[in-house]
């Protein structure tokens, strides 16, 4: 065993002695982080709505138990334990993340002082398990988002900006690939883009740009093969050599990959089970009768004894209670020895005050934002307009639909004359109109956020932009499509149908039914904002289009609506698109001559176009 240590001291030295040339990178201060006590479990509140004060009954499941440690600058500590050890909730608790329905006790430390949420990320980077990206750019123009919306135009100007990005590129091995575009590896249409390693790196190139002197990173390896995996960590080790204290979740590395990492700390069932160097990890199992074969992975090794094994529960419980309960005893007997307690005076105080503060229903931590509202929503603009500039399939599909609609409907309608059949064909053709412009733009969009909601969350959750200016980019992104569709099936309609013959009235028939359109547009938005997938946006769009449809007044008369169901055609735009259309059709028109050989038609019918004519002056 200890020559297989000698022979990995060997290769660190080896890989330090290939790393001279890593970018020295000036950081603004260094952070020795350090976390105490740090005890976290599952919030659930249930509510009894039969008392008429209502009693919060508070169930909870504990997830850390006690947990400490630190990290130094220039350090490389990886976090592991099985399954369900608490690997990513440690790390949620030290980055402040993602911890709303957590309570949670201990206290974390930057510099030997106590540490605000703000503070953490103000100065630290999170890459986060899955790779989210926008597919259709490319990986510089990628970097060119994140340090428009990341990087402060007061500390930064365009040219250090653009000087910071090629030094990213480099640093992390992009050049190759920094003008593909990223792709999406589940998507032919798309097409495959740059490999998973690449989408690896990119996602460590983002969180780099603003320099960082803390990173946090979940499961960078996840997903990669051995080479990939080794490859990686040896970029994360490239970064702490200068200075970076980096902390990793990882759930079983290679011993290429195990012997790199600086420091390694063992969970087991929410338990610190040891935490220091790969050297002490084997004394301190050594000590306990746990010997590590040789050429045996010493991370597999340490695994397999803090695991629960499925047969062996409860041999299995008692060894891990042994080991955590023996590295407990050994830690505070050290402390001891050298004089310095754990958790000082001020840092028992400290704990108290922060049991407090968990114990609210949520963080009530401020933003700060980087970037102004309107470089954030220029930013947003930006990326949604080279998103729609680079899918060509989907505007000629759009184009092709419209295309389609707009021919079947003129040919069916085609050239109407204005007698008491026409009449009825007009206003029909007028109402299949709203109601094929209002599908066609609902659908077209009702998958919108759907679609990019785990990208918006987690940029949002990182403090990179507002929702507003989110929303309001992606809209504007989208305006000119939702304006020219529209106008070209109305100007393909008018004329094939024989609507009234004026240009004036032409143009307000184009207004209105841009109106009617984007109508349509802002409901696609609303289900697609209160979905959280498409396939849910389309099962909603249906049953709540219905009712508006139904009293948009031409299935049903608008004197016989029940009292109860008038706040329906308050809120149709069917309704108000249909008389405003009608309106715009038949408020020119004095006379329509009608032609039959039965008197008693002839009456009929002019009665029928004078209350036409009535109805449409008592509209007006």
């Amino acid at each position: 065993m200890d020559q297989n240590l000698i022979e990995m001291n060997q290769k660190i030295q080896i890989s330090k002695n290939d790393d001279e040339n890593f970018v020295n990178v000036n950081l603004d201060q260094v952070a020795e982080l350090s976390w105490h006590q740090i005890s976290v479990w599952i919030r659930s509140e249930r509510r009894s709505c039969f008392l008429r004060r209502r009693r919060r009954h508070t169930s909870s499941t504990q997830i850390l138990d006690s947990v400490s440690g630190n990290v130094k600058p220039g350090q490389l500590l990886a976090i592991m334990g099985p399954s369900g050890s608490g690997k990513t909730t440690l790390l949620n608790r030290l980055t402040g993340r993602n911890l709303s329905q957590y309570n949670y006790e201990g206290i974390v430390l930057i510099n030997g002082q106590h540490a605000q949420i703000d503070t953490i990320k103000s100065i630290s980077g999170y890459v986060q398990q899955g790779d989210l990206f926008v597919p259709m750019l490319t990986v510089r123009e990628y970097l060119v988002f994140m340090s428009l919306v990341r990087m402060d135009r007061r500390k930064f100007s365009d040219h250090e900006r653009k000087c910071r990005i090629d030094e990213i590129i480099m640093e992390l091995e992009l050049t190759n690939c920094c003008d593909s575009r990223i792709g999406n590896r589940y998507d032919d249409i798309i097409g495959s883009g740059i490999s998973t390693g690449e989408c690896r790196r990119l996602s460590f190139a983002a969180e780099m740009l603003t320099n960082p002197s803390l990173l946090f990173c979940d499961e960078p390896t996840s997903g990669l093969d051995s080479y990939l995996a080794e490859s990686v960590i040896k970029i994360l080790k490239k970064m702490s050599q200068s200075g970076r204290t980096i902390i990793c979740t990882i759930h079983q590395p290679s011993s290429e990959v195990f012997i790199l990492f600086d420091k390694i700390s063992l969970l087991t069932q929410g338990k610190l089970a040891f935490i220091g160097s790969s050297g002490e990890a084997n004394e301190f199992f050594q000590s306990l009768g746990f010997n590590c074969p040789l050429n045996f992975n010493p991370a597999d090794y340490y695994l397999r004894q803090i695991s629960i094994i499925p047969g062996s529960k409860d041999e299995c419980l008692q060894r891990i209670n042994r080991i955590c309960h023996e590295f407990k005893e050994r830690n505070e007997n050290n402390e001891l020895k050298n004089g310095n307690h754990l958790v000082e005076e001020s840092t028992a105080t400290d704990l108290i005050i922060d049991k407090q503060k968990s114990k609210s229903k949520s963080s009530s931590t401020t933003i700060i934002y980087k970037a102004s509202w309107f470089e954030q929503f220029n930013a947003l603009l930006w990326r949604s307009f080279i998103s729609n500039i680079r899918e060509p399939m989907i505007t000629r599909i759009k184009f092709s639909q419209t295309l389609t609609v707009a021919l079947l409907l003129g040919i069916v309608y085609w050239q109407q004359k204005l007698d008491q059949k026409g009449i009825m064909n007009i206003n029909g053709a007028i109402f299949i109109l709203i109601i094929n412009l209002t599908f066609m733009n609902v659908f077209s969009v009702i998958n919108t956020f759907c679609s990019e909601l785990p990208i918006f969350l987690r940029e949002y959750n990182n403090g990179m932009y507002r929702v507003d200016a989110y929303f309001l980019a992606k809209m504007f992104s989208e305006l000119p499509y939702q304006i020219i569709f529209p106008t070209i099936l109305v100007s393909l309609l008018y004329y094939m149908i024989g609507f009234y013959d004026s240009f004036s009235s032409f143009l307000m028939f184009i207004f209105i039914s841009n109106l009617i359109a984007n109508c349509g547009i802002s409901f696609g938005y609303m289900i697609s904002c209160l979905s959280s997938s498409t396939k849910m946006a389309i099962a909603l769009s249906s049953p709540l289009i219905l009712p508006l449809l139904l009293f948009g007044g031409f299935f049903i008369n608008n004197s016989t609506i029940p009292i109860y169901f008038k706040l329906f055609k308050y809120i149709s735009w069917f309704y108000y698109g249909n008389e405003a259309l009608i309106i715009t059709q038949w408020i020119n028109i004095d006379n329509i001559t009608c032609s039959t050989t039965t008197t008693m038609i002839n009456e009929t019918n002019n009665n029928f176009i004078i209350m036409m004519m009535v109805v449409v002056n008592n509209v007006v």
